[in-house]
């Protein structure tokens, strides 16, 4: 059993009864949760090793897909592998997905942690970022957009001069060659002391959870749902 498997806890998606509809067709959303497990991608953990880039993105996907498709969103982890899946690999699934099922309008959420650059901790950097690529069209950019202000009402603004678009871009390979619409989330510092912290903690993995699928009703002006258990 994958870590990914271990934190959905037995849960099984089941068939979308009433879909989220965006351009007349329902909404498909490919998750993937950035890296592998510590013993496949180095580094990509805070400055004490206690919190693992990839095991909190996999737990986020996790937390993420049965709200989401309680919602009414054909949600999917795009890699459920405990392995640090290549990115060209990602993007291949993804295209490959749209392509065997065009009766969806489909998009794409990369989520991760982000990190300063130095070797420790840095408290200075703090704050929720989204990003739309370089490339990305106008819906992707909407999509960025909303991810930030959600977050924002979160209280997860942070230090970060935010600039004046309401988003960051980035060349990042996921988002810049799906077909798709694509953003890539940050979901706070784990080389920031306070933020690891909660990032560790149930109070911040709800949190960070409510924002993501919050900014996603809002996007596709659906009402916000959670779904315990």
């Amino acid at each position: 059993m994958t870590f990914y498997e271990q934190c959905l806890g037995g849960y099984v998606p089941q068939g979308i009864t009433l879909p989220v509809m965006y351009g007349g067709k329902p909404v498909g959303l490919l998750l993937d949760g950035g890296h592998g497990l510590e013993q496949y991608t180095p580094g990509k953990r805070s400055p004490d090793g206690t919190l693992i880039e990839g095991r909190w993105n996999r737990e986020m996907v996790a937390r993420l897909l049965p709200d989401l498709r309680a919602i009414g969103f054909d949600a999917r982890c795009l890699v459920p592998e405990d392995e640090d899946i290549k990115l060209a690999d990602r993007v291949a699934r993804a295209n490959a997905i749209m392509a065997r099922e065009p009766d969806k309008a489909w998009f794409y959420l990369s989520v991760h942690i982000n990190a300063a650059s130095g070797p420790g901790w840095e408290p200075r950097a703090s704050g929720f970022c989204a990003y739309a690529s370089t490339n990305a069209s106008e819906v992707s950019r909407n999509f960025a957009r909303a991810m930030v202000a959600a977050a924002h009402r979160f209280g997860l603004k942070g230090n970060r001069s935010v600039p004046k678009e309401g988003y960051w871009t980035a060349g990042f390979y996921v988002i810049r060659c799906t077909k798709m619409p694509a953003i890539l989330t940050e979901s706070l510092f784990m080389t920031n002391p306070k933020e690891c912290e909660f990032l560790k903690s149930e109070k911040g993995k709800e949190t960070l959870s409510a924002v993501h699928v919050e900014a996603l009703c809002d996007f596709f002006r659906v009402p916000y749902a959670h779904v315990d258990g």
